[in-house]
């Protein structure tokens, strides 16, 4: 049972890290977006249907598949931590 809970350890570590450089690497700058937007309404559409296939949609999936891994391997330390 301890070696699990260490694998666990070092699992929750490598997923805290890969959710601290997703973070880092999500743009900051949405200026160019909102300018687009308002000359050209429909390049705005096509972004908008494509927006998870550019660099900064694939980003924001992993940051919140990250999250997620991130929730459920706190709840099994946690839970697996009062059965000692």
């Amino acid at each position: 049972m301890e070696m699990a809970r260490n694998i666990l350890i070092v699992i929750y570590i490598i997923v805290c890290g890969a959710l601290i450089i997703t973070t880092v690497l999500q743009s900051k700058d949405n200026r160019n977006m909102i300018e687009d937007a308002s000359e050209n309404p429909r390049a705005n559409k096509y972004y908008e249907k494509n927006k998870s296939r550019t660099k900064t949609g694939k980003i924001q999936k992993n940051t919140i598949y990250s999250v997620d891994q991130m929730i459920l391997l706190s709840y099994n330390l946690i839970k697996n931590s009062n059965n000692y």
